[in-house]
């Protein structure tokens, strides 16, 4: 006789959802990452609606408890901005082990840009404050009298206080993304001759020196390109005067000077 063949039953998957959790309702437990680096500067970011483009805090569901897999840093800039509620997205069938791979691939797998790709994203983001900041000098001038027109110049200190902002959201110092963008417009004007520069730069990770090195070609050329001291005459490098050379028993000029005298 054949049994009749037991019905598998069904587990119910209940999918992430995007909900607002009170801080306080979600538990910390153990947590590998100890630096937490810059949070006050994330806090700040979120302050100022930046923030919105991150991913939520991720949380799962024990029992009946909140429990935190992803987003310490940005759970504890929520606490310092003094907030009380916080958007996550909840998991609520997330086991031990999923829980732990989360944790480790949002930190392991975490890549920054390249020094070469923070410029290009710090360029499109400086013209982006300064076109916002554009909208807001018209909405305040167009309250002036009828007929007065504003400039339309940015002025330096605005120009600078956007640059800062841009370099804070690269986590470049605005000196060394200045460096960095010299080495990214001499590689991209001269490919052959300078594109081992930024490969350099972004293999490395290091600016210091390959700016140096760019500084040394580009004062080599100016001499290159610079007239010969003595017009309508070509000299080689060994024969080019260098000025009088003094010694102990004579003195001598090079032969575009005039006659060697002993």
């Amino acid at each position: 006789m054949i049994e009749p063949r037991k019905e598998r039953r069904r587990v119910a998957v209940v999918k992430p959802t995007a909900r607002v959790l009170t801080i306080d309702a979600i538990h910390i437990g153990k947590r590998y990452r100890k630096d937490m680096g810059d949070v006050a500067g994330l806090a700040d970011d979120i302050a100022n609606h930046v923030g919105l483009l991150l991913h939520p805090i991720v949380v799962r569901r024990v029992g009946r408890q909140w429990w935190l897999v992803c987003g310490a840093r940005r759970l504890q800039a929520e606490k310092l901005l003094g907030r009380k509620t916080v958007p996550v997205t909840a998991h609520y069938d997330m086991d031990d082990a999923t829980a732990l791979r989360a944790e480790g691939s949002e930190n392991i797998h975490h890549k920054p840009f390249k020094l070469s790709e923070a410029v290009h994203y710090k360029r499109d983001l400086l013209e982006l404050i300064e076109r916002v900041a554009a909208k807001q000098r018209q909405r305040e001038h167009g309250k002036t009298a009828p007929g007065r027109k504003h400039s339309g110049q940015v002025a330096h200190s605005d120009k600078g206080r956007a640059a800062d902002k841009a370099a804070k959201l690269t986590g470049i110092s605005r000196r060394t993304l200045e460096k960095v963008e010299a080495i990214v417009d001499a590689a991209e004007a001269e490919p052959e001759r300078l594109g081992k520069l930024l490969e350099d730069m972004d293999r490395t990770g290091r600016v210091n020196g390959l700016y140096k090195r760019l500084k040394i070609a580009r004062q080599a050329e100016l001499i290159r390109a610079e007239e010969p001291p003595f017009p309508g005459r070509i000299a080689s490098a060994s024969s080019m005067c260098r000025g009088p050379t003094r010694s102990a028993a004579k003195i001598r000029r090079c032969e575009a000077c005039g006659p060697t005298r002993q």
